[in-house]
């Protein structure tokens, strides 16, 4: 009997040894794109978010956005700003706190807007109404 014993042992070890040589493991069917870790909900808010920013971003002058977005997004100092803008350093710093206070001042409004109608959407007339600002 326990010749059985052996011969099971060494067909375990025959077959731990085939499956540890073996890499692949076979999928029923290919995925159509890149798995990463960013559910498609997260991927739709993000890209709602961004075109909502992009419509905030509207409202302000084209040199305030500019700021703001060399400022904010690529993380820039208020003196390599200046450089590429052709201004100076303060200026830049002004330019960017009127664009955020135009911007903050614009969430406030459109904010109290929607909590009065009970509606969570972005008031469209809110963002396309320029608001007269002073640019340095």
């Amino acid at each position: 009997m326990a010749f059985v014993y052996v011969l099971a042992e060494r067909k375990l070890i025959d077959l731990w040894r085939k499956n540890s040589r073996d890499r692949s493991s076979p999928v029923a069917s290919t995925p159509d794109g890149p798995s990463g870790s960013v559910l498609p909900e997260e991927h739709l808010v993000t890209r709602e978010m961004g075109s909502y920013l992009s419509k905030l971003l509207e409202i302000l002058p084209d040199k305030q956005r500019h700021v703001l977005w060399l400022r904010v997004a690529e993380d820039l100092s208020a003196a390599e700003t200046a450089m590429r803008v052709g201004s100076t350093p303060s200026s830049v710093r002004v330019m960017q706190h009127r664009g955020l206070s135009t911007l903050r001042s614009r969430l406030a409004e459109q904010r109290e807007l929607s909590r009065n109608a009970n509606d969570s959407a972005p008031r469209q007339d809110v963002l396309r109404q320029p608001r007269p600002t002073r640019v340095a």
